[in-house]
């Protein structure tokens, strides 16, 4: 039997919100079609009605109610079915949500034992602490103690010994990142900066400074030097290294040779010999530029 026929019989006979009478050929269906054209139901078929709480149709099949008397009490019948099942519906769902809630809960409570054990608050610092310093890798285990109590002095602005730095050099130079590295050049130029602010001694300011380079920060070593009235000094040392980190801080070479003019102006003022060994330790295997090379004396 056609599908739009079955729908029609099991909105005839009120049993449209079961499932078994839209399907071909099953028992319902059968039991519909044998009803429909007044034809007598099996034993078998009988109990199933009574089974499946439809009295009504099992009067009707037995010629027990008039037509309308079964509909009355069909829809009845029907009316109920679907209140049992909301409820039901209902039910089940509220279940699952409270054991969805009680999931959530003890998922919340593992949670917050986890995030108050000290050993998983040491363990996520750490993971925090090296990929700080683009080091959330494989760590040896014989480095990983002294990596960890480096990254930590670094992180609290702290200087690194001459020790560790030697360690980093050689043992642990798999993890003296780039990152690594500019940190611990900027907190020595702070330290030396801060020296010098105190002591006015210009060693000083050439020592932040050159580390003020190595942490790619030449602009604050420029401003830092540009304090210091070189031409006062009379030591050929301090004048020599004075402008040896000052060209350092300033160079600007691209690769066809040319230098910054803040650097060409600066040259002028250095004495000859002071410029040539400023030069020879700067040329960086670059061409030296022509008007460099006749330099007047």
């Amino acid at each position: 039997m056609p599908n739009n026929k079955l729908n029609d019989l099991a909105l005839y006979y009120c049993v449209d919100d079961l499932p078994g009478a839209l399907i071909p050929a099953t028992r319902l269906t059968t039991i519909l079609e044998r009803c429909h054209q007044s034809l007598s139901l099996t034993r078998l078929a009988l109990v199933y009605l009574e089974k499946q709480g439809l009295k009504a149709l099992h009067q009707h099949a037995q010629g027990n109610s008039a037509i309308d008397e079964f509909r009355r009490s069909a829809k009845e019948e029907q009316l109920q079915r679907k209140q049992t099942a909301e409820i039901m519906q209902r039910t089940l769902e509220a279940a699952r949500q409270a054991q969805i809630n009680l999931m959530q809960e003890k998922a919340r409570a593992a949670r917050q034992a986890l995030d108050s054990d000290p050993k998983y608050i040491a363990k996520v610092r750490n993971q925090k602490l090296r990929a700080h310093y683009y080091l959330d890798y494989f760590i040896e285990r014989d480095c990983f103690h002294t990596l960890m109590d480096i990254l930590r002095r670094l992180d609290a602005g702290n200087r690194l010994t001459d020790k560790d730095i030697l360690w980093l050099s050689t043992t642990g130079k798999d993890y003296y990142s780039d990152h690594l590295k500019s940190a611990y050049h900027c907190i020595e130029a702070k330290f030396y900066a801060n020296q010098f602010k105190k002591l006015q001694d210009p060693w000083m300011a050439i020592n932040a400074s050159s580390h003020y380079r190595k942490a790619n920060k030449p602009a604050v070593a420029d401003k830092l030097l540009c304090t210091i009235d070189i031409e006062k000094k009379k030591s050929p040392k301090i004048k020599s290294a004075f402008y040896t980190t000052h060209g350092g801080v300033m160079i600007w070479q691209d690769f066809s040779g040319h230098i910054s003019k803040q650097l060409f102006y600066m040259l002028h003022r250095i004495p000859l010999e002071l410029r040539n060994q400023w030069l020879n330790v700067f040329s960086g295997g670059y061409k030296t530029p022509q008007y460099i090379q006749i330099w007047p004396a």
